[in-house]
């Protein structure tokens, strides 16, 4: 028998080894916690990440959900949202299937049945502070919803400790902050967050309001003082005329009434691969100590205010940092008479330096023909 602070808590944990040379604890190892909930984008650039967590160098870095206030539930709207990322107290056993994200509207971005988000990958990995965190990559970005986390901490096929002890998960949104959990082990996660692609200033709208925050920015990255990661809307580290015609291509949209339906994760298949949270870091090299988990966003991050709108274009928003968001709504754009096909090749591509003040001329007579001609540009 030995004895070590193994889940990093300050106290001493009893374990024998057996026989193929693993640990087996038996003592008083607490169970693993939710410890940080983020968003990313695959498409985010290195100097826009940067701006979001400035801690540590390895691992996929994202925007912190704000939590133990009604900021939890302040939009995310970024354009080209498409990750989810999880990071834990200590390390654990956990596989895709754990995490369910339903919303509203869901994917097809209609309210029916099918509200289930899927995924195109998942790793498991030591992130920027040190802890393990789990990364989910969804087959799209994220659209216009209402979404809800859950994840799976009472089922079978739970998230466990490496000793099979299961999460401790309990969360009230916008009232609970890290780590998660009541001090009992096996209980899920569930966690609510918004996503309105081109609310820069978090009103729950997008309007002309949005667009002359993000315009009031115009050629600005980071370094630049009036620069905002929320007025970047698509994380390229500059503020350009895509970023303003991103906004004007969804002005009018809103978050849906409804709220959504709490959802249990599905089983695993027998042949599901676990991820062995033993492969991706040690106990001792990432669990914070009495469960705390590193200030990682103690530098100056702008933030967004629902008050005084128009009086702080490009630094403010409630008590948070950063969020996230996605694609054009065509069937929307269309109803307004809009063209659609332009708007899509205007979203989907970053415009050279050479095109801004042609563009920006553009957009601000709503010329369309001038659009079109500059974009059949070689």
């Amino acid at each position: 028998m030995s004895l070590g602070d193994l889940d990093g808590d300050g106290d001493l944990d009893a374990f024998v080894a057996n026989a193929l040379g693993g640990n087996r604890v038996w003592g008083n190892q607490d169970p693993p916690r939710v410890a940080d909930v983020l968003v990313s984008g695959t498409a985010w650039s290195p100097a826009f990440l940067d701006q979001l967590e400035s801690a540590g160098a390895g691992g996929t870095h994202g925007h912190a959900i704000p939590v133990g206030s009604s900021a939890q539930l302040d939009t995310v709207n970024w354009v080209n949202a498409d990750q989810i990322i999880i990071r834990f107290s200590v390390q654990v056993n956990i596989d895709e299937a754990d995490l369910v994200l339903s919303g509203v509207l869901g994917p097809d971005g209609v309210e029916d049945a099918a509200d289930d988000y899927s995924f195109s990958n998942f790793i498991t990995e030591t992130g920027p502070t040190g802890e393990f965190q789990a990364v989910w990559t969804l087959a799209a970005p994220l659209a216009i919803d209402k979404l809800l986390i859950h994840l799976d901490g009472t089922t079978a096929a739970a998230v466990t400790s490496p000793s099979g002890i299961k999460l401790d998960g309990e969360w009230l949104d916008t009232t609970s902050t890290y780590p998660s959990g009541e001090g009992t082990a096996g209980g899920d996660f569930e966690l609510r967050f918004n996503v309105l692609p081109g609310d820069a200033d978090d009103s729950d709208t997008v309007d002309a309001l949005d667009a002359a925050q993000v315009d009031a920015t115009f050629i600005c990255f980071p370094g630049f003082s009036a620069y905002s990661i929320f007025n970047d809307l698509n994380g390229d580290g500059f503020v350009v005329s895509n970023d303003v015609l991103f906004t004007r291509a969804r002005s009018g949209d809103t978050l849906p009434a409804a709220e959504p339906a709490a959802q249990a994760p599905a089983p695993a298949a027998a042949s599901s691969a676990v991820t062995s949270a033993a492969t991706a870091l040690s106990a001792t090299s990432q669990s914070p100590a009495d469960g705390a988990t590193p200030d990682v966003l103690a530098t100056a991050v702008p933030l967004r205010d629902r008050a005084g709108r128009l009086s702080r274009f490009g630094a403010s928003r409630t008590d948070r940092p950063a969020g996230l968001g996605t694609r054009v709504n065509v069937r929307r754009l269309h109803d307004r008479g809009a063209r659609p096909n332009l708007i899509e090749r205007l979203a989907a591509r970053r415009m050279p330096r050479s095109f801004l003040s042609s563009l920006d001329a553009a957009r601000r007579t709503a010329n369309e023909s001038l659009l079109e001609d500059l974009l059949s540009i070689p």
